[in-house]
């Protein structure tokens, strides 16, 4: 069998190989038939495409074997199914080899950087479509002027002004610290508000809605993450300055001249092993908040804030996606069923029986015995 010509590798991209390939194979024979088989084998896919000529059981297979970073190739010419007959002859043969897409040095993939990019662009477009539902319910229901230009000047009025010192302003200046978000979130609970300072304190509490997870379990005690340990000491500290809401404590922050800006800092206790946050708001926290400035401005505004109106805004607000569950696969004898889920009781029970079924006990003889054989076991 002789192999025409030498295949030296080349840097050709996946898809485009096997393009040439294909119409290497459609060059020599005319296709009346094509079957696509796939097998697993040693963690590599091997694909095989054969073709019959129809004129008597002549038949061209293009076999392609695929590893981590190589491809290797073979067209034969059988008699009918390969290794059916000891009868054939090998038209061509050759192998590639490419990258694995990893970093030479660190030996991360190389998916990892556009996969990081890729979540950022999607947390950032669905935070923009959530606001703008949000504006524009929060226009619907009186709580926000229709106007962008008035919009805009209710973002000055209420910005948290700063001195050149970092401190608050006079109080009285347009933007000073008692007119601020964090200002009107401290004075929502006792004080009323106009309508349009309650839709800015709401859309404040969108921007800075906090963290939750979609973990269906917590880490151990011993082993709470950056966050979780900021979370408690928000709670500690909410709990020494009585702050009721996280609003009213970043307010209080904000009279101190202190930031309200959550940032990682390195720590300084004797057990730290690395930078961590003084504090971290949760979801959790700030769902509650939003609950008690609606239940407070509600007395003021009952015909504004109806229990409607407030669900369709925290709905809005609050909007968790969730988690897309995992496709578990056709099932291997039945292919019209889908395969049952590791978790399924269904599944554990049958786990358990079939480790039980393949217990045995292996006697002085070395011979095994399974369970079922009670007399010999016994």
């Amino acid at each position: 069998m002789a192999i025409p010509g030498s295949f030296e590798p080349r840097p050709l991209p996946e898809h485009v190989f096997y393009l040439v390939l294909f119409q290497l194979v459609n060059g020599w024979t005319a296709f009346s038939e094509h079957l696509i088989y796939r097998t697993k084998a040693c963690s590599m896919q091997s694909i095989k495409i054969c073709t019959a000529t129809g004129r008597g059981r002549s038949m061209r297979t293009l076999g392609i074997d695929l590893g981590t970073h190589s491809l290797g190739w073979c067209l034969i010419d059988t008699k009918g199914e390969p290794l059916a007959s000891d009868e054939g002859s090998i038209i061509a043969i050759g192998a590639r080899i490419f990258g694995d897409g990893r970093e030479p040095k660190s030996g991360a993939s190389l998916a990892v950087d556009r996969r990081v990019a890729r979540a950022i662009r999607r947390r950032r477009d669905r935070y923009l479509s959530r606001r703008a539902a949000l504006l524009k319910a929060l226009t619907e229901y009186g709580l926000m002027p229709a106007d962008e230009g008035a919009r805009r000047q209710l973002v000055r009025e209420t910005s948290d002004g700063k001195s050149k010192s970092g401190g608050p302003k006079a109080p009285g200046k347009p933007g000073d610290i008692s007119t601020s978000v964090h200002g009107l979130r401290a004075r929502a609970l006792t004080e009323k508000l106009t309508p349009h300072q309650i839709g800015r304190v709401l859309f404040n509490l969108n921007q800075r809605r906090g963290f939750k997870s979609n973990r269906k379990t917590d880490k151990r005690d011993n082993d709470q993450g950056k966050i979780e340990i900021g979370v408690n000491r928000l709670g500690d500290a909410m709990r020494e300055a009585k702050a009721e809401t996280i609003g009213q404590f970043l307010h209080g922050r904000r009279l101190e001249g202190k930031s309200v800006r959550t940032r990682l800092r390195p720590e300084t206790a004797e057990d730290a092993r690395s930078d961590g946050y003084d504090f971290y708001p949760s979801r959790a926290a700030l769902e509650r908040e939003f609950d008690l400035v609606c239940e407070a401005q509600a007395a003021y505004h009952p015909d504004l804030l109806t229990d409607e109106n407030v669900a369709h805004l925290r709905a809005i607000a609050f909007f968790q996606r969730p988690l897309k569950p995992t496709i578990p696969g056709r099932c291997s004898y039945n292919q019209s069923e889908d395969r049952l889920p590791k978790a399924h009781p269904l599944f554990q029970t049958f786990r358990l029986y079939k480790e039980v079924n393949e217990l045995a006990l292996i006697g002085e003889d070395q011979q095994a015995r399974k369970l079922t054989d009670r007399k010999s076991v016994v």
